[in-house]
């Protein structure tokens, strides 16, 4: 829409999905939450079932740049689709684990795991005749906790960095902290695990972990654009990882 709006780019037919009420529900079964892919930002935070609602987008809903004209429009599946590296959705469905139903009319559904829906910067696996319908995520366990961080410009600006930390209890009794970053990189990437007896143990032993896990992936995972260069990006990955987790702690504490 912002191409259009900007005249950078021309068509001749669009198609309103938004009247199809499949594309704006969201509905629990078992162990999954299904979420339409037209469901926006406000929907997810209208929801007043906290278990239809998973509490990772919801963090990210509230946060969303742009205030409530984003929130009311802009969709879960648009911003998946769209696969702008800068975005937040993506990280958040990188690490919920979800799976993305895909339909064609000739070929019927196909449903893609989310570490294999996005190829690069704004490329997905989605075919030129399919449609993304909706997205399967997991119920949380009983006791998982998130977290999450953004790194901005502005406060008007996308992100630069983001990063989700899911904290789950281990059989040991320490807590693990599951860590995925995007934004800084061309991808949603997870960057590691890392084991803690409590929050006090969180401090710059384990920032100096998230670097060696950051630094050692592949060439050319991270992003450059108008805003910072991929070397800047690199740098502050480490930074809104090591946030997430401290956020993942803050909010067991409440």
């Amino acid at each position: 829409m912002s191409q259009l709006n900007d005249t950078t780019r021309t068509v001749t037919h669009l198609i309103d999905l938004s009247g199809i009420r499949e594309f704006r529900t969201i509905d629990q079964c078992d162990q999954t939450v299904t979420l339409g892919a037209a469901v926006t930002y406000t929907s997810l935070l209208s929801v007043k079932n906290s278990q239809c609602a998973p509490p990772l987008l919801r963090k990210i809903a509230g946060w969303i740049t742009g205030g409530p004209q984003i929130r009311n429009q802009g969709t879960i599946g648009g911003s998946a689709c769209y696969a702008n590296p800068a975005s937040d959705i993506p990280t958040g469905l990188l690490a919920l684990e979800a799976r993305m139903v895909c339909v064609s009319a000739e070929r019927g559904v196909r449903i893609v795991d989310i570490d294999k829906f996005f190829k690069g910067a704004f490329l997905t696996t989605l075919a030129d005749d399919e449609l993304l319908t909706k997205i399967d995520v997991p119920v949380d366990r009983p006791g998982d906790v998130w977290g999450y961080a953004k790194l901005k410009t502005a406060e008007s600006s996308w992100p630069v960095a983001v990063a989700a930390a899911r904290l789950r209890k281990a059989a040991s009794g320490a807590w693990l902290a599951h860590v995925t970053i995007g934004a800084s990189t061309v991808v949603p990437t997870h960057v590691g695990t890392f084991e803690f007896s409590n929050d006090n143990d969180v401090g710059r032993e384990t920032l100096a972990h998230i670097q060696e896990c950051v630094n050692s992936l592949p060439a050319g995972s991270f992003w450059t654009d108008e805003l910072v260069s991929d070397s800047y990006r690199k740098r502050v990955a480490s930074s809104a990882a090591f946030k997430a987790i401290l956020d993942a702690f803050a909010e067991r504490g409440n």
